[in-house]
């Protein structure tokens, strides 16, 4: 094999084997998007089939698939050494869809000492032998298919890739792994050169996200879909990317098929060269979309759910954020598309969903862990939100007193916009100045304000009170504003009280009043 590695990809090999070394067997490799995980991958493969040992690669994706069985070819491996289990793959050189073209020489062969493998083929097949088991995109680790990966191969060395070791339903990835290693930060690979920062900018004009439910980990994507796909929200996009973006490759992320579908349209009416992309498309157009947007005949592919995964152009230099989201992951999935290096050119995010504010810039610099939190907690980072200029819609770190964009000065710090759903815990690095107070407290009552939103028993305006020194260890500031009951809220706090009453004079149990309350929520 004649595979190279940086410097930091080859630290991160020597880490996982010294973890492994000292008994620890299930490692998760945690690097930025565009790092280079499937390289390091490929690394850690080349050195295993040197002491001849076998290994098997999985994924939940094709294109995850086909990424490292071309890395591997390309590094040296003969296609004799490694085998694809993967629906559309067959035996005897028989490609069973058209998916599988432009694989070359990829076959089903059991005997190969490296597999690549999908997760959902790999449970209807015969399972190979392997004494190392690599999972990417390694955060879905703790779903049922990738648990009972992990128990049939007991003994195997387990190491996983990702570059969100996070989950939206408080779980650990530590219920799997035993060790983290760290690859590199997302701001030491853009000093390195290996990594492009990106310019993000935001809109005035953001969806209304009041009363969205959080179904899963993200916001119910029916309702979502209601709010974002509007004409005037469309039409903005459009009008912002011509002005901050054009001419860049760019991918457009949508809430559905019918809101990416109508960015696209309004991208061609515009007489910009747009196509749209979704899970129903057929693979070789999903092809045809990636290659125009490297050679150029394709600007802006307006896709739902597809692009955010998996997908290597280094080419895109302009993501458009269109789809909210309550997930940290999913936008730092989204945000990694355009961070690779390209020809020196500029990395521009387009932000018309809030979240920048919401999660916080790509770049900011976050501490990973393998525990998982308690509920209501989120992930920790050093910076409580961002600021948009209102001069050029440039999005700043918070502590920055100047738009790092254009230059203006920072404007009067206004509550940032909450919604219903599972909130993010801002950390305070040491004692907080009278700035950062005031907006840690307009943090706590916008976070307040969301949940009562969501129905239900209305949380008293104490609950502020209490949040506030549990979270940030100080009091609110002198002048803030007193959080109080809306006439509705006040309302629904009432009748929970009558049905609370009316529960114990009856004897029931005390969640009844609960029940009864969605109940005549959802009439």
């Amino acid at each position: 094999m004649t595979l190279t590695l940086r410097p930091y990809q080859q630290r991160a090999i020597d880490n996982a084997r010294a973890h492994v070394a000292a008994g620890r067997q299930r490692v998760l490799l945690v690097a930025p998007t565009g790092a280079g995980k499937t390289v390091v991958a490929v690394g850690l493969i080349e050195r295993v089939l040197a002491r001849g040992r076998r290994v098997i690669m999985v994924a939940h994706r094709r294109e995850l698939i086909r990424q490292p069985y071309e890395r591997l070819l390309a590094a040296g491996l003969t296609p004799e050494q490694v085998g694809v289990i993967l629906a559309g793959v067959g035996a005897g050189g028989r490609h069973c869809d058209a998916a599988a073209d432009g694989w070359g020489a990829a076959r089903a062969r059991p005997e190969a000492p490296v597999q690549v493998a999908g997760i959902d083929t790999l449970r209807r097949r015969e399972l190979p032998a392997a004494d190392i088991v690599i999972i990417d995109e390694a955060h879905r680790t703790l779903a049922a298919s990738y648990r009972w990966l992990c128990d049939q191969y007991p003994d195997a060395v387990v190491l996983g890739l990702t570059a969100t070791p996070v989950r939206s339903d408080r779980h650990g990835l530590g219920e799997i792994y035993q060790a983290m290693v760290v690859v590199a930060s997302y701001a030491e690979l853009v000093a390195e050169g290996h990594l492009v920062a990106p310019r993000v900018f935001s809109t005035r004009a953001l969806p209304d996200l009041a009363g969205i439910r959080i179904r899963g980990e993200d916001y119910a994507q029916d309702q979502l879909a209601a709010a974002c796909d509007r004409a005037a929200l469309v039409g903005d996009v459009v009008e912002h990317w011509q002005r901050l973006a054009a001419g860049r490759p760019t991918l457009v992320f949508g809430v559905g098929i019918e809101h990416s579908t109508h960015l696209c349209a309004a991208f061609t009416a515009a007489r910009i060269a747009a196509v749209h992309v979704d899970g129903t498309t057929p693979t070789a157009a999903r092809e045809a979309a990636w290659r125009g947007l490297a050679d150029g005949s394709v600007r802006v592919v307006c896709n739902c759910d597809v692009a955010s995964e998996g997908l290597d152009v280094p080419a895109v230099k302009c993501v458009v954020s269109a789809r909210p989201t309550a997930s940290l992951r999913v936008w730092l999935q989204q945000c990694g598309r355009g961070s690779r290096p390209y020809e020196g050119a500029e990395y521009v995010i387009l932000d018309h969903a809030g979240n920048a504010v919401r999660h916080g810039l790509p770049q900011d610099d976050r501490k990973w862990t393998l525990e998982g939190r308690k509920k209501g907690k989120g992930v920790v980072r050093p910076r409580a939100c961002c600021w948009r200029c209102d001069e050029c819609d440039g999005i700043n770190p918070i502590r920055a007193r100047r738009c790092e964009h254009c230059g203006a000065e920072r404007p009067a710090r206004e509550a940032p916009e909450w919604q219903a759903g599972e909130l993010v815990e801002l950390a305070a690095v040491g004692p907080l100045d009278d700035e950062q107070r005031a907006a840690a407290w307009a943090l706590v009552v916008a976070e307040w304000r969301a949940r009562n939103a969501r129905g239900g028993r209305p949380s008293k305006p104490g609950w502020c009170y209490y949040r506030m020194r549990e979270r940030y260890r100080c009091d609110p500031p002198r002048g803030g504003e007193r959080p109080t009951w809306t006439t509705d809220e006040a309302a629904r706090a009432q009748q929970f009280d009558r049905l609370r009453e009316r529960a114990q004079e009856r004897g029931y149990d005390p969640r009844w009043a609960h029940v009864r309350m969605a109940q005549g929520e959802r009439r």
